[in-house]
């Protein structure tokens, strides 16, 4: 049975307020293969309301810019955040029908996604470890940086336009 939770994209200081559901393939609620977004989280319960869609309380939140700021950048970076906005575009691209590049199924890309979740899980330099940043080569990093692009580029198609 699909669950519905709110999803906040914040992109260069708006809020863009959304639906994301989890089931066998989870999404992003569309309208004509473009996500459906919201000015606000009054607009949103309203649209559920309308639509007898039975939604979660808790939010998920998605800060995009810091995506952008490090492609400028390259600088380390959080493993579980970009996990995150993998799977986070994923879902979109799978919810507006758009090939999204980190989801081919290649030996390079497979390394990266596992080297991001194994990366996750490592405990932070707060609680006292040395290891929670995988070494990246050029190869992966230059596939990341595709990656990434990629998926800015979804967001646009399918938010900010």
């Amino acid at each position: 049975m699909r669950a519905y939770f709110p999803f906040t994209f914040i992109a260069e200081n708006i809020k863009y307020c959304c639906i994301w559901y989890s089931d066998d393939e989870d999404g992003f609620v569309t309208e004509a293969t473009k996500l459906k977004s919201f000015a606000n989280m009054n607009e949103l319960i309203s649209y559920v309301v309308t639509h007898n869609l039975k939604i979660a309380e808790e939010t998920s939140v998605f800060f995009v810019d810091g995506f952008t700021h490090w492609l400028k950048e390259q600088t380390e970076f959080d493993c579980g955040e970009f996990l995150m906005f993998w799977n986070v575009i994923t879902d979109l691209a799978r919810s507006s029908e758009i090939i999204f590049y980190g989801d081919k199924n290649t030996t390079i890309i497979n390394a990266i996604y596992d080297k991001l979740y194994i990366g996750s899980q490592l405990p932070t330099k707060d609680e006292g470890n040395s290891l929670n940043q995988p070494l990246w080569t050029r190869e992966e990093r230059a596939e990341l940086t595709k990656l990434i692009e990629d998926g800015l580029s979804i967001l646009e198609t399918c938010l900010l336009k």
